[in-house]
């Protein structure tokens, strides 16, 4: 169960953050070519996700 937990608190919404990183970063590269803007925009909406997908998973946890 502990293995589970963290699984679904920390790995999950760690990968669909890479996965939300790596794609905005190639497609903002790509059409604006500013690889500085791209990667504080990736960073930020990375970091959304991540804590998006984290609480969700929270709330379905919680037996209410």
């Amino acid at each position: 169960m502990t293995m589970e937990g963290f699984f679904i608190l920390v790995i999950e919404p760690l990968l669909w953050s890479l996965v939300v990183f790596f794609s905005l970063l190639t497609i903002i590269d790509t059409f604006n070519n500013t690889a500085l803007k791209a990667k504080k925009y990736a960073i930020i909406t990375s970091i959304l996700v991540f804590l998006l997908v984290a609480s969700d998973d929270i709330m379905r946890s919680v037996n209410w």
